[in-house]
């Protein structure tokens, strides 16, 4: 899927957008983050979400706690090690 650029203090970024239906509500969404330095970053990001959303896992940043951040934060920490 489309990885788009954009400027940031003078420096090239990269971010991910894509559009999904809402299951509960039926409307259109755009999930979306930027803040990567290159397109395969941005690529690996957009594909973890898009599975995260097809699962039913995905959980808006925003409305993640501070607790399940740090929790899932923990997680991934451990599978790297």
């Amino acid at each position: 899927m489309p990885i788009y650029p954009y400027t940031k203090n003078g420096k090239e970024h990269y971010y991910y957008a894509f559009e999904v239906k809402d299951k509960i509500t039926g409307k259109r969404k755009t999930i979306k983050q930027r803040g990567f330095k290159g397109k395969t970053e941005a690529r690996r990001a957009e594909e973890k979400a898009r599975v995260a959303w097809e699962k039913g896992e995905y959980v808006e940043p925003s409305k993640l706690t501070y607790s399940q951040y740090a929790l899932g934060w923990e997680q991934l920490r451990r599978k790297q090690v």
